[in-house]
């Protein structure tokens, strides 16, 4: 059986800036050994994630820990921004907040069995309006100031 749950990139309390992404994914384990396998995770490298570009406009990863991630298996393309991008000058690794998703899904893969699988679920769900589709409106813009 497949389980969904959402992983919440940002300021999901919006106590801050209130401005996040959630990303959808499957996986054959519930979210509850998901979160444990991430605190397990947490421990077993020394590494915490949530610590990882928490500060506001902070959108990037230190060199020693994108150094342990990578040394742990970490694909290299989720940290390796644009050489253009004003971070490589800094020797930082930026981020996007899907390529952070998709690390929290590595991340926890670690202390997961063999077993483990977790991805976006293949099947897309339609956008009612918006998006330059049959329906091209806004509903309620106003609405947010």
């Amino acid at each position: 059986m497949q389980h969904k749950f959402y992983i919440t990139i940002g300021d999901w309390s919006d106590d801050g800036h209130g401005k996040t992404d959630q990303f959808l994914y499957e996986s054959n384990y519930e979210v509850g050994e998901l979160q444990k396998a991430y605190k397990k995770s947490c421990k077993k490298t020394g590494v915490k994630l949530h610590e990882v570009a928490r500060d506001y406009e902070d959108g990037s990863v230190s060199p020693a820990i994108a150094k342990k991630l990578l040394k742990l298996g970490l694909d290299e393309n989720l940290i390796r921004g644009d050489e253009d991008d004003e971070y490589w000058e800094d020797n930082e690794y930026p981020l996007i907040p899907e390529a952070m998703a998709k690390m929290i899904v590595w991340f926890i893969g670690l202390s997961m069995p063999e077993d483990f699988k977790c991805s976006p679920p293949d099947n897309s769900i339609p956008n009612f309006n918006g998006f330059w589709g049959e329906l091209n409106v806004n509903f309620g813009y106003g609405l947010y100031y």
